[in-house]
């Protein structure tokens, strides 16, 4: 099964990450969105007329595609993927602003194209600058919170000169022990 899901994962360009079973907390991202499912179907199974939860998932999950996120550079996944905007309002849906009366000559069709696709990679290279930013925020604060007040402490406390004793635990077996 893993080489079928790795030639798909290939022919995708899909960079696929394995992690340890039964160890949530090897796949944070993974856990984060799982957190945002069940508080998201907790809240919209509340309402009075609530369809069954395996309902919910398509809503809460257009809800999540269509919403921006700090890492994509405050775009949404949809913008991600199709390079504009949702259209949300059925006003949008029912009267576009936009309507062509007769059919698109493939020059126009194009040019169409090759704007949606320039605005696709200025929006991916935008949340690809997005993501660096982030990933070097998350960095400095996990170097903050591991260089605690303790080990400061320490290291002020010891100065150079100083007779320091260092302390050497036995081991519990008998066979670990040196014999000295």
């Amino acid at each position: 099964f893993m080489g079928v899901v790795a030639t798909v994962c290939e022919l995708l360009n899909i960079s696929h990450h394995r992690t340890t079973p039964y160890h949530p907390r090897a796949n944070g991202l993974c856990e984060v969105q799982h957190k945002l499912l069940t508080v998201e179907l907790r809240l919209r199974s509340a309402r009075p007329s609530c369809p069954e939860w395996p309902g919910l998932l398509t809503e809460i999950a257009f809800c999540h595609n269509v919403s921006p996120m700090k890492v994509l550079a405050n775009h949404s996944p949809f913008q991600m993927v199709f390079g504009r905007s949702p259209r949300l309002s059925a006003v949008d849906v029912c009267f576009p602003t936009k309507q062509s009366s007769k059919p698109m000559s493939q020059q126009q069709y194009q040019t169409h194209l090759d704007r949606l696709q320039r605005n696709l990679m200025g929006i991916r290279f935008d949340a690809s600058c997005a993501e660096i930013e982030e990933k070097e925020g998350r960095r400095v604060k996990h170097d903050i919170q591991r260089s605690t007040m303790k080990s400061a402490r320490e290291r002020t406390r010891f100065k150079p000169g100083m007779v320091v004793c260092k302390y050497k635990p036995t081991p519990l077996l008998k066979k670990l022990r040196s014999e000295e």
